[in-house]
């Protein structure tokens, strides 16, 4: 009996110093999967980053007003805000809320924000270390973004940067959501 008694308790501590190994497998797996799935969606050119925070570049300059807050460092976006990427077109509705060197101004009929409909375009991406890809896309007769970069994280987050000859820079964070 007590011989049956050991043979239980070595299965028993076998069994319990096993189950992490186990699990870290399946966390390791989960994370594999995760990221081939993100590499897909890159290569595919066929995703929406959606925004959920926005980061004027003069953090420290107390721009006007927005909604009631100051317009100076990180903000929250309400949701709706992305940038949708396909084959034949990016489609951009992400706010402005920074300075701009030209004369549109801030309310007026020419200000659109990041808004706008491009099918000429060039997209190139280029992975880093762990599991990162960094996206740049260039569209071609934009008024007001010269240049997009997308840095996306293993896990889907990103953080996207446009870059324009008349306004300042503007960089946003959200995370990458694949086109149904």
């Amino acid at each position: 009996m007590k011989r049956l008694l050991n043979i239980l308790l070595v299965l028993c501590i076998t069994n319990w110093g096993l189950n992490p190994a186990y699990a870290q497998n399946k966390k390791s797996d989960k994370k594999a999967a995760q990221a081939a799935a993100l590499k897909q969606l890159v290569e595919s050119k066929k995703f929406t980053f959606q925004a959920n925070f926005i980061y004027p570049s003069q953090g420290n300059f107390t721009y006007p007003t927005f909604n009631g807050q100051p317009l100076n460092g990180q903000r929250y976006l309400t949701p709706g805000y992305d940038l949708r990427i396909t084959q034949d077109s990016l489609v951009s509705y992400l706010p402005f809320i920074g300075v701009a060197y030209s004369a549109s101004g801030y309310n007026s009929p020419n200000d659109d924000g990041i808004k706008f409909t491009s099918t000429d375009f060039t997209y190139t991406y280029q992975a880093k270390k762990n599991g990162m890809f960094y996206v740049l896309i260039k569209p071609k007769g934009v008024r007001n973004a010269n240049q997009i970069g997308i840095d996306i994280s293993p896990g889907g987050s990103a953080d996207l940067t446009v870059l324009s000859n008349n306004r300042e820079r503007m960089r946003f964070s959200g995370i990458i959501k694949e086109i149904n």
